[in-house]
């Protein structure tokens, strides 16, 4: 799918954002309503993936990073509809880039997966980690996990001493980098 530029706004080159047969971008922007211009131009050199292409999180975040939230919900609406797939994306996205320069090639996206915004706050424009539903759901994947005796195995264990034992020290310092405001 070919990626759009107008002014500095990225658009995939799919329904809502499309260029009509005379050469015309017609586009919607959440809160803006349709817009239409000659002006754009098609980005050289990169081939977004196809809208219906099942991506992660992580990859959604990615594409935020890079390219901005409308190009971002295209492929987050693939997983949830409407507002709660803006939110989504947009909390997975802000999230990434607080966590970018410390995750490697190995991380698991299924991790970051787990690593959501606190829906409500998000809803007023707050996007901060929800650090309670993170420790909910690792207890969720670890019956030896409790987060609500904070043991594991049988032994007193704290949120971030689990994760440091289960998965390592990126893993660690990727939820504190993401739990900073």
């Amino acid at each position: 799918m070919e990626l759009l530029k107008v002014k500095d706004l990225y658009l995939p080159n799919c329904y809502p954002s499309e260029v009509n047969k005379k050469g015309v971008l017609e586009y919607f922007i959440y809160g803006k309503g349709w817009q239409k211009t000659k002006s754009f131009k098609v980005i050289d050199g990169v081939s977004l993936p196809d809208r219906w292409s099942d991506l992660t999180w992580l990859e959604i975040a990615e594409l935020y990073d890079k390219y901005g939230l409308e190009v971002a919900n295209q492929y987050a609406e693939k997983k949830t509809a409407g507002i709660v797939s803006r939110q989504t994306a947009k909390g997975y996205g802000l999230i990434y880039s607080k966590i970018k320069h410390i995750i490697t090639d190995d991380f698991n996206p299924r991790l970051f997966e787990l690593l959501r915004c606190d829906y409500m706050l998000s809803c007023f424009g707050v996007f901060i980690l929800d650090i309670v539903s993170l420790d909910d759901q690792l207890g969720k994947l670890d019956p030896e996990y409790s987060p609500t005796t904070a043991k594991y195995k049988g032994c007193d264990c704290s949120m971030m001493e689990y994760v440091l034992q289960k998965f390592g020290q990126m893993y660690v310092d990727v939820i504190e980098a993401a739990n900073q405001n």
